[in-house]
């Protein structure tokens, strides 16, 4: 949350001529509604229950077209097994990875409501919490770590696109 995913994302699917998708946007789009709405009304069990789908259909359905994407996925996707193991798996993952300094600061900036942030009077403390739980999972499932802090979008895209594996000549 806050480490730009999103935003670097566009810019590397631009560069390398790829869809770009994010997670959220997905769930929202098939759920008709936000997910600060899905947190409140159903919770967050139900929440990850549906990102769980939707994250297994779009790789399903990209693994089946061939067509090279760039899936931004939500901070807390990978706390369910289930996502962590299908990400590692199937994909090729990056951790952007910021300090907590880069990510207040992003928030700060950042106007979308975040349901894990809501109602927090110390959401540096949240932030804390948050990236100790999930640094382990993070790091145990993906491919790459880039270090984003003070970078820009377009500088961590162009990390992004030289960490990419070569593609296997036939």
């Amino acid at each position: 949350m806050g480490s730009g995913k999103s935003t670097v994302g566009k810019i590397a699917a631009s560069h390398l001529s790829f869809d770009f998708r994010d997670l959220d946007e997905i769930v929202e789009t098939g759920c008709g509604m936000s997910i600060p709405d899905i947190f409140a009304l159903h919770g967050e069990m139900h929440f990850r229950e549906i990102e769980y789908t939707c994250l297994k259909e779009t790789i399903s359905e990209y693994s089946r077209n061939g067509k090279g994407l760039v899936l931004s996925l939500g901070g807390g996707t990978v706390i369910r097994k289930e996502c962590a193991a299908l990400i590692s798996r199937e994909t090729y993952c990056i951790y952007l990875k910021a300090s907590v300094g880069t990510l207040v600061s992003n928030l700060r900036k950042d106007t979308g409501h975040r349901p894990l942030l809501d109602g927090e009077h110390d959401p540096e403390k949240k932030i804390v919490s948050l990236m100790s739980s999930r640094k382990p999972i993070y790091e145990s499932c993906c491919d790459k770590i880039i270090c984003t802090d003070g970078k820009t979008p377009e500088e961590i895209s162009e990390n992004i696109i030289l960490s990419l594996p070569s593609p296997s000549c036939p």
